[in-house]
């Protein structure tokens, strides 16, 4: 069998697990190192195949442009903002009792703390009506929670825009009491 047959079937195989480790993995930083991975093994294949000029371009941008950014992304991610809604805007809440609000925030310190973040609880923004929307403004909450007295339970609101909420949601579907919704910027404006 011709050797660059086999390189091509090796590299072929290599992208295909580089491919497959991205889509499955949750954990940010390897997931940076297997798209850069598969961007790497993609150049190779791009230079068996005589577009060095593709192959090149892939280097540049899959493995060294796109990794930079996600990364730096990823290490800006230091604080999941939330705010308590306003009892106005949510018919049928009241304010949550301090032990509740307690409860939940240390619920959420523990899944920060296996992400290496801080919950930071912003307050309800000088009592207006706050929305997830703005997700470049400074004062965007990643977390809107809201109390429902006649359930007992804490609606949540978060982010979708954030690269985390994902595992929060499954985080706190597993919590009791807590109701997750995931917003996105379309939603709110």
């Amino acid at each position: 069998m011709d050797p660059m047959m086999i390189l091509m079937a090796v590299l072929s195989t290599a992208l295909l697990i580089a491919a497959l480790m991205t889509l499955i993995t949750e954990n940010n930083f390897r997931l940076i190192l297997y798209f850069a991975a598969f961007s790497l093994t993609a150049a190779g294949l791009y230079m068996l195949l005589h577009a060095p000029d593709i192959a090149l371009a892939e280097i540049a941008v899959g493995c060294a442009f796109v990794p930079l950014i996600y990364t730096i992304s990823v290490m800006k991610q230091t604080t999941l903002n939330v705010v308590v809604k306003p009892v106005a805007s949510a018919p049928g809440s009241c304010l949550m009792a301090p032990e509740r609000l307690d409860e939940f925030m240390s619920e959420l310190g523990r899944f920060c703390d296996l992400y290496g973040l801080e919950a930071k609880l912003l307050g309800g923004l000088e009592g207006k009506d706050t929305t997830v929307a703005g997700i470049f403004r400074p004062s965007s909450p990643d977390l809107l929670i809201a109390y429902d007295a006649q359930s007992d339970i804490i609606r949540v609101e978060g982010n979708e825009n954030n690269c985390l909420i994902d595992s929060l949601e499954r985080w706190l579907n597993q919590t009791p009491g807590v109701e997750f919704v995931g917003v996105t910027e379309d939603e709110n404006a």
